[in-house]
């Protein structure tokens, strides 16, 4: 997982920067649509391999309440971060899983993609069902294949071309934790700069704004 958590955070930190100091440059965007599958498929494997599922849960929402003054401020609005959309999914994943009716999952499902899109949760229910897709299509071409025909869906419906990239997050995957560069699979960076990444690049990057505007 190594280099996928890496190619994550520099990708992350591209889009970010793009957002912040070269909003009329889609070349940043672009490159930073690998960021948020490699960083689901991550949560979806965290979710699998857990050995507790509250703690893990807690750690998401603590990290979610630290970034999201940050991320507002990159902003200028009030759309909740991607930490906080993955914790409604990682919370959907404990549901479905569950022993409860057919019934009451549909239900719940249902609430959780309209709370997604309603509130603006960062990505939405397109982020609920990648996720479903990284949980539940086992082959890996076909995960790809999955995605791709999702974003094409999105796309016929909002015309948003620049998501079609992130596709290409999905095959960094399928290259690195099942392909040619799998034996990368076991090693990983440090724990603690893993979670702590998303709201201290934030941080800095919303002072270095701070500083250059004035």
């Amino acid at each position: 997982m190594f280099m996928l958590q890496l190619i994550a955070m520099i990708t992350m930190t591209i889009d970010h920067i793009g957002i912040l100091f070269f909003p009329d440059e889609e070349v940043w965007r672009i490159i930073g649509r690998c960021a948020m599958p490699i960083y689901l498929y991550s949560l979806v494997q965290g979710y699998r391999l857990t050995r507790s599922f509250n703690q893990y849960t807690i750690r998401l929402g603590l990290i979610a309440l630290i970034a999201q003054p940050f991320y507002m401020a990159m902003l200028g609005g009030y759309q909740i971060n991607i930490i906080g959309t993955f914790l409604l999914i990682l919370l959907l994943f404990r549901i479905l899983d569950s022993n409860r009716s057919f019934e009451i999952k549909a239900v719940l499902f249902a609430c959780v993609f309209l709370v997604l899109e309603i509130l603006s949760f960062d990505y939405g229910a397109y982020a609920l069902l990648l996720g479903l897709i990284y949980r539940y299509v086992p082959v890996p071409w076909m995960m790809a294949a999955c995605h791709a025909a999702l974003n094409v869906l999105v796309w016929m419906n909002d015309s948003n071309i620049i998501r079609m990239y992130s596709t290409f997050g999905t095959l960094l995957i399928w290259l690195f934790a099942f392909g040619t560069f799998g034996r990368f699979q076991s090693i990983r960076l440090p724990a603690w700069l893993w979670r702590s990444f998303y709201p201290a690049h934030l941080f800095i990057l919303v002072l270095m704004s701070i500083v250059l505007t004035y």
